[in-house]
């Protein structure tokens, strides 16, 4: 059975404050690397790195998690 998160993330681009929300699955990894992952993608699409906020599952909050993510980890 595949393992799917919600995640949420609140960030500051040049045209205000942006909520982007998906499914992902986990395939063995932490939510905060999925999460950083898709951090990393929308920062090339829109120029930012002002993130404020991740959430999982709509309730727990990785932000801090996720900001000390430097490069992605390899998966065992």
């Amino acid at each position: 059975m595949m393992v799917v998160v919600s995640i949420t993330i609140r960030y500051k681009s040049p045209a205000g404050i942006v909520l982007k929300q998906g499914l992902f699955p986990i395939r063995g990894q932490k939510p905060e690397l999925v999460a950083w992952n898709w951090w990393q993608q929308i920062k090339l699409e829109t120029y930012t790195d002002e993130l404020i906020e991740v959430i999982v599952n709509g309730e727990l909050d990785i932000t801090d998690k996720v900001r000390e993510l430097k490069k992605p980890l390899l998966t065992e």
